[in-house]
Formats: C-alpha cells, structure tokens, sequence
C-alpha cells in the first residue's frame, strides 16, 4: 500500500468514511451514501473514487457483492481478541471469562465486543440457537430494530431492544454478529 501522500483530498476523505463506518460496525458505504456525503451529483463520481483508491490498495473489491469495496485486511485476519464470557455481574461486566477468541478484520483494532453462548432457543425467530456465539459491541447506543445482549440472572441472552426495555434488563450492547455452533452429530 502507497503511503496516505499519495492520495488525493478527496481520496484521504473517501478513505476516511470507509475507516470510520468499518469502526462503528457499520456496513461500508453505498455508492449512493458517498454521493450524498460529498454532494456528487452522480455514483459514478464515487465508482472512480473507489476504484482510485483499489489501484492504489487503499480499498479492495468482492466482485459481484453490493458494496463490494471494503478496506483490506492488513493484520493477517486477527486484529484483537473478545472475551468468550461465562458469567456477567448485575452492571453487565463480565465475572468469568471462559477464553479470549480472536477477532478478525470483521472487527477493528480495540473492538470493544464480549462474546457470550445463547443459552437457548428464544431467538430463534432471529436465526439465533442455543449455543450460537453472540458478538455483542458494548459501545453502541440500540436503535429500535436492533437486537441487544442483556444479563439474565448473570447469563448473556439475547432480546429485541422493546423487550429488553419492557423487562428492565440490563442492556450491554448490540449483537453485531453471530456465529452458529454445531454439534459433531449436526455433521
């Protein structure tokens, strides 16, 4: 990769919105989410953009995804560690970390996510079964589709922000992945 003098204003600006929504968990930006932010008047101002900035390595592409650009991974897949948690406390923090699994380029450099197993199958509505890993992202205010790790009698569970609101459990973040779990016999 060129160093960031190579690149352009508008480049380091592009460059910057794919970093940021990248640390905010967010997905990277549309062609469309470029053109409003910078007031083009056209995506292909921002397909030239991206593609500018693929040439000089500063973003790679997944052909034939919809945002395809995405900012490349440069720590070898492992950028961090999250804790696997057992147990949490009343205030949400955890008092018993089984492991620390190792984050990929999924998760920027000092995530702050913990990890916890569904205890069951409440979620499943949502694509979450017992034993899934839940990655939850502590720092992350909830908006009202969002569904959200809470402690249950000191187990991580998952609800819908409405009913994790109409229960008054403790909220520790928002589930921004989840991993399924199998079984040998699921083989």
């Amino acid at each position: 990769m060129s160093n960031s003098a190579s690149l352009s204003d508008v480049q380091a600006k592009v460059r910057a919105e794919f970093v940021r929504r990248a640390k905010a968990g967010e997905p990277p930006p549309s062609h469309r989410d470029l053109m409003a932010l910078f007031g083009w008047k056209s995506p292909a101002a921002a397909r030239y953009q991206i593609a500018a900035l693929v040439k000089k390595g500063y973003l790679r592409m997944t052909a034939g995804k919809t945002r395809g650009a995405h900012l490349p991974d440069l720590s070898g897949g492992q950028v961090g560690h999250a804790p696997l948690v057992d147990r949490f406390n009343r205030a949400g923090k955890p008092t018993k970390i089984a492991i620390y699994l190792p984050l990929s380029v999924t998760f920027h450099p000092g995530d702050p996510s913990v990890v916890f197993n569904a205890p069951d199958n409440r979620m499943k509505s949502h694509g979450i079964l017992e034993n899934d890993l839940v990655f939850v992202r502590t720092d992350l205010q909830p908006k009202p589709d969002d569904l959200v790790g809470v402690v249950i009698d000191g187990l991580g569970h998952v609800m819908t922000v409405a009913g994790a609101k109409s229960a008054g459990h403790k909220v520790i973040g928002v589930v921004r992945q989840v991993i399924r779990a199998y079984s040998p016999d699921d083989w």
